[in-house]
């Protein structure tokens, strides 16, 4: 169930001119589709993590998830929404992405993004971390990169050899995107939420730069003296440093991001 407080932060920042976007495991959504319309909130995300019931629900671990999801998807397109779906993709799923995307395709989705797993929080016991060579070579290149009929955003999370031209570095060192928690920790970086080393606090109505040691000073070591390629990855992943050393693999910052532009037929 949306707080209704979201309906008040709706109405303010609506006002403002701001572009809103409601992100959302397409739940309980039925409040929402009655006092919100698309020139309030412009785009609506929905996250799907399979392209069936056993897939999704088994991964959300919420018998009926998948079902109600679509069902709200379907709303959210008759209704006028933009509409993008994202997937977070791991060992579970990994195979699914073809389906995924063709789900959307069925569905009138107008984006599809996708995420790959980070080995943080609770997923760290979990058992879902996917293997760079799986991600880049099953998913990326064999499911994403062939598509048509539909946009599709997605992180290359990771280079052979070394960065592509157009890969700027550690993103977090100049981002402006903060994620703010309820105690007022304010991270740049997702990759840091399970730390202590928030850049930012917010209260009393501003924003205030935190003490050193944050991941403020991280990302301006990862980009100075590492040349961009995240450093944070080997202290979080399960694979070890030295194979994926061996094999060239470079993890990339999780925000650097593709996209695939092949819009459906009817939005050209």
């Amino acid at each position: 169930m949306l707080s209704p407080v979201i309906f008040e932060a709706i109405e303010l920042f609506s006002k403002t001119g701001c572009h809103l976007r409601l992100d959302t495991n397409g739940q309980e959504l039925d409040e929402f589709f009655r006092r919100v319309t698309p020139d309030l909130v412009s785009e609506v995300r929905f996250s799907i993590d399979g392209s069936t019931p056993e897939i999704n629900d088994a991964i959300r671990r919420r018998p009926g998830a998948f079902t109600k999801c679509v069902a709200n998807i379907k709303k959210a397109v008759s209704l006028g929404f933009f509409v993008e779906m994202t997937a977070t993709i791991m060992k579970q799923n990994y195979r699914d992405v073809s389906n995924i995307i063709g789900l959307a395709k069925t569905l009138g989705v107008s984006v599809m993004n996708f995420h790959l797993v980070t080995v943080n929080g609770n997923s760290r016991d979990n058992d879902v971390e996917l293997h760079p060579k799986l991600w880049l070579e099953e998913v990326v290149e064999k499911q994403i990169k062939p598509q048509t009929g539909i946009t599709i955003k997605y992180p290359p999370r990771f280079a052979v050899g070394s960065p592509p031209p157009d890969y700027g570095g550690c993103a977090g060192e100049k981002s402006d995107r903060l994620s703010v928690f309820a105690g007022g920790e304010a991270y740049n970086c997702a990759l840091y939420f399970d730390t202590n080393l928030n850049g930012r606090v917010v209260g009393g109505d501003k924003i205030t730069l935190k003490e050193a040691p944050s991941e403020i000073q991280e990302f301006q070591k990862i980009n100075r003296e590492h040349h961009g390629v995240c450093q944070r990855f080997y202290d979080i992943t399960t694979f070890d440093k030295k194979e994926l050393d061996k094999g060239g693999i470079i993890p990339l910052c999780i925000y650097y991001k593709k996209t695939l532009e092949h819009p459906a037929p009817n939005e050209k």
